[in-house]
């Protein structure tokens, strides 16, 4: 605290408000200092180091109170600093306190990487304070002109010398390296990880996304130094500060929450230490971990603001992201809908397909049974679109003109997609028939019931999708209040069918907004001397009895 404050001009930190960060941060020994003389400091001016520190690095003790010092996640509310101080402020203690130290700063993308560098690095050229009182460690002026130090990347100190090892253990690695999620550093070894905002908005509105973040996290630990010990029985390794803020209620961070929250339920000792704060805890009632910045009125503004919300508000400055069971929206204000005039501008560029719920058709009539809701969506700029939808309780006959309706519309379907057991067991006799008398073969898809995962959690999976606004709905779809109606209640309401769609829809997104999306006439196309180059894609082999095939191969459902 007392480096930001008074050497590094961040006086906004204080124990009110960060004692928690600064406690839970590695603390250092001190060094006992060998310099006496104007030539001393000469020599550090050259880059001698005439100090040394009073613990070797590897052997730092955890600090009171933390077992499990070496790795920390902080979750702190935006705007309060946190970055400052774990990944600014304490990456600079730590080269003052072990010139030899081998930093890895690791953020979501390249832009805020970048901006930790030039911040870290500039200290080291532009601050009089801290060049005044550490010279080994800052390049100096050369005919009135301060030399630059490393660049966007990374940097090392004038003083690193790796053949003395009471600095720390030294490397080919650079005292501070950048890094972002995705990006391969193979052969890296350090001995800090400052992992800050590794989820951010783009990263979170995706399950792929999510799920690439964690997958990232868990291969960090190949990239930390491991220790020789005389105990084998104690490893030793580097030390990983994790900073953010929540994204979703299964982000890394909630992951990571809930496997802490798992892990003393059992008893089992911490795996790490957990360092959380909310900007209101009992919100709306105070108090406020800072009330000057983020008080009442700030929060509040956050709270009304339509492009921020309560889900907004929630996540980001209470650390508590709606969890599973909580719904999909927070206010049916958060659901966009598009002009029609500019869907349509976008349906040329759209990768279309369409999704088909005949859940409840055979109920008994008047009961409150589910609806029949066919549902087109295409994908465009990493977002869901739909243009178009049907709904009600169609009789079997009428379900069928919708689905050749449908693709009149839109020619350009890649697929429609209909959950198996119901297309058996209601629809295929008839539409085989209808298909077979007007010569036009459907891209359908029979669609295995998932017996790994409950059509809840999957439904659940569109949430992070409607907090960014990536699942859009054409303003001249008539069916307004049951979309609205759906969203706003689930889980509780007792009507999902739109949601079924939209979830199957979603699972075609995945490949489609991870840029692989493949040629699909080209996976799923039968032989060219076929009638019909986009015959009828049904499972296994519902096309075998059908006079316009003539021999169909039972496992791919084509001529043989």
């Amino acid at each position: 605290m007392w480096l930001s404050n008074t050497i590094l001009g961040y006086p906004d930190v204080s124990e009110r408000v960060h004692g928690p960060i600064l406690a839970a941060l590695q603390k250092f020994s001190g060094a006992t200092e060998f310099h006496k003389t104007v030539a001393d400091y000469q020599a550090a001016l050259n880059g001698k180091v005439l100090w040394e520190p009073k613990c070797k690095m590897e052997l730092l003790p955890a600090n009171e109170g933390f077992e499990q010092s070496r790795d920390n996640l902080f979750l702190y509310p935006r705007g309060h600093l946190k970055s400052t101080v774990i990944t600014v402020a304490h990456t600079i203690q730590w080269l003052l306190n072990y010139p030899n130290v081998r930093i890895l700063v690791k953020t979501a993308t390249e832009t805020l990487v970048t901006s930790f560098i030039i911040e870290i690095r500039n200290h080291f050229i532009l601050n009089d304070q801290l060049r005044l009182l550490f010279p080994e460690l800052c390049p100096q002026a050369a005919n009135g002109k301060i030399p630059d130090l490393g660049n966007l990347s990374g940097f090392t100190v004038p003083c690193r010398d790796n053949n003395n090892k009471k600095l720390g253990p030294g490397g080919k690695e650079p005292s501070v390296q950048a890094s972002t999620v995705g990006s391969s550093i193979t052969g890296y070894h350090g001995d800090v990880q400052k992992l800050d905002d590794l989820v951010e908005k783009v990263n979170s509105s995706s399950q792929n996304g999510i799920d690439e973040v964690i997958r990232d996290f868990g291969s960090m630990g190949d990239l930390l130094e491991k220790y020789n010990t005389d105990d084998p029985l104690k490893p030793l390794k580097g030390w990983v500060d994790s900073a953010g803020t929540p994204w979703d209620f299964s982000d890394l961070y909630q992951v990571r929450r809930n496997d802490h929250a798992a892990r003393r339920t059992k008893g089992l000792p911490d795996a790490f230490n957990l360092v959380v704060r909310s900007a209101a805890p009992n919100w709306p009632e105070g108090p406020y971990l800072w009330p000057e910045r983020m008080g009442y009125t700030a929060l509040k503004e956050i709270e009304d603001d339509v492009t921020k919300g309560p889900a907004q508000l929630a996540a980001q400055y209470l650390m508590n992201p709606i969890v599973a069971g909580q719904g999909l929206i927070d206010d049916v204000k958060q659901l966009i809908w598009t002009p029609e005039k500019h869907m349509d501008q976008l349906l040329p560029r759209m990768s279309l397909y369409a999704a088909l719920d005949v859940a409840g058709m055979e109920d008994v009539k008047g009961h409150d049974s589910d609806f029949t809701v066919l549902t087109v969506g295409g994908f465009a700029n990493a977002r869901l679109y739909i243009p178009f939808m049907l709904y009600g309780r169609p009789p079997v006959e009428e379900v069928i003109e919708w689905i050749f309706r449908v693709f009149d519309m839109y020619p350009g379907i890649v697929k429609l997609k209909i959950q198996k057991q119901a297309l058996e067991r209601v629809l295929l006799a008839t539409l085989r028939r209808e298909m077979s008398k007007r010569g036009r073969f459907l891209p359908i898809q029979a669609e295995p019931a998932d017996n790994q995962q409950s059509k809840k959690s999957k439904i659940r999976g569109l949430r992070p999708w409607f907090q960014a606004g990536n699942i859009r709905f054409s303003d001249s779809l008539p069916y307004r209040t049951a979309i609205e109606t759906e969203i706003k209640g689930f889980p509780k309401y007792r009507h999902d069918d739109i949601l079924d769609t939209l979830t199957d829809l979603m699972l075609e997104g995945k490949s489609v907004n991870a840029g692989v999306l493949s040629n699909r006439v080209d996976e799923y196309a039968p032989p060219a001397n076929l009638r019909d180059p986009i015959s009828l894609l049904l499972a296994e082999h519902y096309q075998d009895e059908d006079a316009f095939y003539p021999k169909v191969d039972r496992d791919t459902g084509f001529p043989a």
